[in-house]
């Protein structure tokens, strides 16, 4: 017979070694898309995306705007809790002919396994310094002018079998559990009303992170919007098409250039989709319009993603309340342990790309996988050197052509020789890139700044365009 102290000794050996198995072995999870469109207005884009969800397996969560079902001549019906009555910046719902078709189209996207969720109204902003009593206005309007449709309308007939003049639609307010906020402003006084209201998820925030695993905030889940690097550059912008559209051409039309902002939208969303399909499989967040913004750039690159994405293995493009049904069956261990990447990946395919970087006039010819450019003093003072580091810096040993040197199995390319500079000179800005045709891979700035001794250092300064990475830049 064993003594108890032993014995509780084997127990507790026991236990640690299931927990060191668990910690280690957990299987991949499927790698969840979240596409999701704001407002939903125009009825043709109902039509279009419905379609082209059916043709690629994919389900959408649209986020109605309260005002779209409000007849133009009834629109006093709806008080903005700032500016009073009858005032919408995003208009209303137009002819009670287009509300029945709109109509139409949601309880068609319910059928068929969508998600309808809830954007409020008025899209002013200014929503982040509301009060409990003007936040609780908003939901509460939205609610009665979403399923209040018909009564507020006077509309008495000519809508289809499934709709009735009490029920508009084929499900109640208590399917709507998700929203996302009007220029993804919030604040406590929101969060408190999203709880009276009893939603389960919040789509309105912004997380730096794209590998980011969703967390409850005060028993609300957070599925935030991610912010993105633009392909071919070093600016940032967020995974949402008029945050694009605003980086691009700051929110002005330029059909020029739509073939190119369809091409680098594509790119930037699908590099946002493969790091975390190929990393920790944390959700993928996509917010669009039924807006063709850029001569339709935006939506002609979120249709293709959305072929390709949704037809690969171990990929589920879902809906946020599937999303919440699977977090909500999921483990505090488990989430921890998919936060931390522990499970089995999926091996990246090799898939370079040819890039031709410029140095002071001379050229070095390299390929790029996930790597960056950065710029490094010499020891002895004497030059600054541009080199290639990062997870994937390995990957180009033995495939560099460049006029320059390899030190420690490290590319670096022509220098400046800063002993030349006149000694009146304490600040150089110098600019790194890579370029494709008129595609940048890569681009970056650094200031080399000379103290008073002579001594010069280095700083990489930030490179981004029209503040398209900022929340604001949502503004319309």
């Amino acid at each position: 017979m064993r003594k108890p102290h032993l014995q509780s000794l084997a127990t507790g050996l026991m236990m640690l070694m299931i927990g060191v198995a668990s910690a280690r072995a957990v299987e991949r999870p499927e790698q969840f898309v979240l596409l999701s469109f704001d407002g939903s207005y125009d009825n043709s884009f109902w039509k279009t995306s419905l379609a082209r969800a059916a043709e690629y397996g994919a389900h959408f969560t649209y986020f109605a705007s309260g005002p779209y079902f409000l007849r133009t001549s009834e629109k006093n019906q709806y008080i903005h809790p700032e500016f009073g009555a009858g005032r919408s910046a995003i208009g209303f719902g137009s002819t009670p002919n287009a509300i029945i078709r709109r109509v139409g189209w949601v309880n068609r996207a319910y059928r068929e396994g969508h998600e309808i969720g809830s954007h409020v109204n008025g899209h002013y902003q200014g929503g982040s310094k509301w009060t409990l009593e003007q936040w609780e206005s908003e939901f509460k309007q939205f609610y009665g002018l979403f399923f209040g449709v018909f009564a507020n309308n006077g509309i008495t007939s000519g809508f289809g079998p499934d709709s009735t003049l009490e029920s508009p639609f084929l499900f109640g307010s208590d399917e709507i559990i998700g929203y996302r906020a009007p220029f993804l402003e919030t604040n406590p006084s929101m969060y408190q009303v999203m709880r009276d209201y009893r939603y389960r998820y919040d789509a309105s925030q912004v997380t730096v992170r794209q590998d980011y695993w969703p967390e409850k905030r005060d028993g609300i889940w957070n599925f935030p919007l991610s912010r993105v690097t633009l392909a071919g550059t070093g600016r940032r912008t967020i995974s949402m098409d008029y945050n694009i559209y605003f980086s691009h051409s700051n929110a002005q039309e330029d059909l020029a250039n739509s073939d190119f902002y369809e091409k680098q939208t594509y790119e930037t969303l699908k590099a946002y989709f493969e790091n975390n399909y190929y990393g920790n499989r944390a959700p993928v967040h996509i917010g669009f319009h039924f807006e063709s913004w850029n001569g339709g750039a935006y939506m002609r690159a979120f249709y293709r993603l959305t072929q390709e994405m949704c037809s690969m293995p171990e990929v589920k493009c879902v809906t946020y309340r599937d999303l919440v049904g699977f977090m909500d069956s999921t483990t505090a261990s488990q989430i921890a342990q998919y936060r931390a990447g522990r499970f089995p990946k999926l091996v990246r395919p090799i898939s370079p790309v040819a890039a031709t970087a410029s140095f002071d006039g001379k050229t070095v010819s390299f390929e790029i996988w996930d790597a960056e450019l950065s710029a490094v003093i010499s020891s002895d003072q004497n030059r600054v050197q541009a080199q290639v580091s990062g997870p994937d810096a390995d990957r180009l040993r033995g495939q560099l052509e460049f006029t320059g040197q390899l030190e420690n199995g490290v590319s670096t390319a022509d220098h400046v020789d800063l002993q030349r500079m006149p000694k009146a000179v304490t600040s150089i800005f110098w600019d790194v890139s890579a370029t494709k045709g008129p595609m940048e891979i890569l681009k970056e700035q650094f200031q080399l700044i000379r103290d008073p001794a002579g001594n010069w250092s280095v700083r990489r300064e930030e490179n981004r365009a029209l503040m398209g990475d900022l929340p604001e830049a949502h503004q319309r």
